[in-house]
């Protein structure tokens, strides 16, 4: 196997049985290419600002909501970590096409609308790569935020990223998206291990809801059927 390249800090992890009963887990990816992140060349680019984004997925001792006790949080910052100066518009991640709407919810008052569904190339989401498409969900913004929240029933597990700003120029847009993003993973649950391909070659992948609902009280929720629309419940 190729040396690790995504960093993953793991916090206060305790286990029993085998499982996480409680603890955060920490990561990143930015730009350059090498550090996991393709970007546009307006403010993003490896040779201007960068980007970064810095996911902490906490599963909470004390839950604030109990049949949601994994708590989500994507921060978006320039590679060195300082604060953007053209900010994230809206940031795409992929999910499990058996997610369901009540398996996500209690949003930041960062995130605007959330839309599931099958998202790929088109105007609102340029430099997304041509032929790839992420079955998952799209965050909308307020006034371009650089931090996003949200509770689920999922753990975690490997995904993609795509991510846009809003205009730096007329009709100039920033972007930003993983390196191997369409690249299946080989080993998607482990996420307390390095994302790897089927041939053991390290991917630059994000931690994101999975399939498996720990929770029996999520069983019977409703499903999701085409792309739906989410409005945002405020903490």
């Amino acid at each position: 196997m190729r040396k690790q390249i995504v960093v993953v800090v793991l916090v206060m992890v305790f286990f029993l049985g085998g499982s996480i009963v409680q603890g955060s887990i920490i990561g990143s990816l930015s730009t350059p290419d090498t550090s996991g992140l393709i970007a546009g060349l307006n403010g993003w680019g490896p040779n201007e600002d960068g980007y970064r984004v810095t996911w902490t997925i906490t599963l909470e001792a004390e839950p604030l909501y109990p049949l949601l006790p994994w708590h989500y949080k994507y921060e978006f910052s320039k590679a060195n970590g300082d604060p953007l100066v053209k900010l994230t518009s809206h940031f795409i991640i992929s999910l499990s096409e058996d997610i369901q709407e009540s398996d996500l919810d209690y949003f930041s008052d960062d995130i605007e609308t959330v839309t599931f569904g099958t998202l790929g190339p088109g105007s609102g989401n340029p430099g997304f790569p041509a032929g790839e498409e992420i079955y998952g969900a799209k965050f909308d913004l307020w006034n371009n935020q650089a931090v996003a929240e949200f509770y689920s029933n999922r753990q975690p597990m490997w995904g993609d990223f795509y991510a846009k700003d809003g205009k730096a120029a007329p009709n100039v847009f920033n972007y930003a998206y993983n390196t191997d993003l369409g690249v299946e993973v080989a080993n998607p649950h482990d996420y307390l291990g390095t994302p790897i391909d089927e041939f053991d070659n390290v991917l630059h992948k994000v931690l994101v809801p999975n399939t498996i609902i720990p929770e029996p009280a999520t069983i019977g929720l409703l499903g999701l059927g085409g792309v739906v629309l989410l409005r945002k419940r405020k903490k």
